[in-house]
């Protein structure tokens, strides 16, 4: 399978790379929550809360065939929207491939200097949780309905 997670990050910074001024730029963050594969109700659990972050934000992942599916929810719309971003370049991709990236754009589209300390350190909190599940999650793990 084609690693798409390089192509993923050039196309979201170049997006955001568009967007002159920073109100816009957060705004687009928070459009981009809307665009969340929400977790289900049911998995917003105490384990499924990602350490380390000052929002509340809750990671699932389930795998198919190889392929990994992110779903996750935040009780705050900034932290949201940067998840949401991290699925875009992270969902449906193998799990060698998430735990080999290298995730950039949050540095390169000049996000990471825009957030608070605790923010930073919630998002790279997320983005260890997404590379840890890849690694935890086995092919014959128990698929549960995620959807809302």
């Amino acid at each position: 399978m084609k690693n798409t997670i390089l192509q993923k990050e050039k196309e979201l910074i170049e997006n955001f790379s568009l967007l002159e001024e920073w109100e816009n730029k957060y705004e687009y963050i928070l459009d981009y929550s809307k665009k969340m594969p929400l977790i289900s109700e049911q998995l917003k659990t105490e384990d499924n809360l990602v350490k380390g972050c000052q929002s509340k934000v809750w990671l699932h992942a389930t795998i198919e065939e190889g392929i990994i599916r992110y779903f996750a929810d935040s009780d705050a719309e900034i932290p949201k929207g940067l998840t949401a971003m991290l699925i875009e370049i992270l969902n449906n991709n193998t799990q060698e491939n998430i735990i080999k990236s290298e995730i950039t754009f949050l540095k390169e589209a000049e996000i990471i200097y825009h957030l608070s300390p605790n923010r930073v350190k919630g998002i790279n909190s997320v983005i260890a949780r997404m590379k840890e599940l890849a690694k935890m999650i086995q092919n014959d793990a128990i698929h549960q309905e995620v959807y809302q």
